[in-house]
């Protein structure tokens, strides 16, 4: 599996942690790598992955994410993931964030 099917493995199951959400009504959207939706043939070892957050209560910010990447759908979880376990980095930034995953 190249590099590029293990990201869009990441864009079907990206996980993110959101700290501040008191409800379990906020979710990400318009996952993105390097800009496009369904990335094919990404040709950079660090591809830059975005993303948006919508919720159904006012006055929900992002103030943390997780990112896991694995090679297969089953290891996306947290302490499982083969290929990168961001771990939570406390961050309100959700556009361009570099993959430091393994190639």
């Amino acid at each position: 599996m190249n590099q590029t099917n293990y990201i869009l493995i990441f864009m079907l199951v990206l996980i993110f942690n959101f700290v501040e959400a008191k409800e379990k009504h906020v979710y990400t959207n318009k996952l993105t790598c390097e800009y496009k939706k369904a990335p094919i043939g990404i040709g950079t070892p660090k591809p830059r992955l975005s993303w948006k957050i919508y919720s159904e209560e006012n006055n929900q910010i992002q103030t943390a994410y997780q990112v896991l990447v694995a090679s297969s759908p089953k290891l996306l979880k947290p302490g499982r993931a083969d290929l990168w376990d961001s771990q939570k980095v406390r961050s309100y930034q959700s556009v361009l964030v570099e993959y430091a995953g393994k190639i």
